[in-house]
């Protein structure tokens, strides 16, 4: 092979490494944050069917469950803040989760409404 092309094709292989590491670290940023946001919604389903089976539990025994299911979420930077209305036909959750990535903050929020 010309010593020419075995540079340029060192070259080119120099150039293409970190784009691909670039993709393949945004590719997973993507992941963790849809599977954040997949986790904030089960958390935010559970604790309404927590409120309907069990409505005696305190507002900060259900915090406290959403923090204990929230706390593997990659990123996270604050507890959640979780908000449940209960009506005689429905029981409304909001929760919160503020999370950390790529130097910014960006905040999860999700809100579910279930009939009894």
């Amino acid at each position: 092979m010309n010593p020419k092309i075995k540079g340029q094709i060192l070259l080119e292989t120099l150039l293409v490494l970190p784009v691909l590491f670039l993709t393949l670290y945004l590719m997973t940023i993507l992941l963790l944050t849809t599977l954040s946001k997949l986790m904030l919604q089960w958390t935010c389903f559970s604790m309404a069917r927590t409120v309907l089976e069990e409505p005696s539990l305190s507002l900060f025994e259900l915090h406290h469950k959403a923090n204990q299911q929230l706390q593997s979420l990659p990123f996270v930077q604050d507890t959640c803040s979780l908000s449940i209305e209960q009506t005689k036909k429905d029981i409304y959750v909001h929760l919160h989760q503020p999370f950390f990535i790529l130097g910014r903050t960006y905040e999860l929020e999700h809100r579910l409404a279930l009939s009894r």
